[in-house]
């Protein structure tokens, strides 16, 4: 039973406290963005499929990086048959 009410305090003495933002944002003419209704298609463009693709133009983004530092680390084997073997 201690052991039990042990962890129940480290529990409630570790859990995060959730905070919600709260700011009312306005745009240039004067409207509030939490009146604009859009319908149920325009609301899952906005806020799952284009999340989605931004998020996969970046993945792409990095691994093109990445895929370039490689090609030009090894990018002399492409060109083996056309550097001379003293050079080799």
């Amino acid at each position: 039973m201690r052991k039990e009410a042990l962890n129940n305090n480290y529990k409630a003495a570790t859990r995060r406290i959730r905070k919600r933002n709260r700011r009312c944002r306005t745009y240039d003419d004067g409207t509030n963005p939490a009146e604009t209704v859009l319908d149920p298609r325009e609301r899952f463009r906005k806020e799952v499929f284009l999340v989605i693709v931004d998020s996969l133009i970046a993945a792409l983004n990095e691994r093109q990086s990445a895929y370039q530092v490689v090609s030009n680390m090894f990018d002399f084997l492409r060109r083996l048959q056309d550097i001379p073997p003293a050079e080799v």
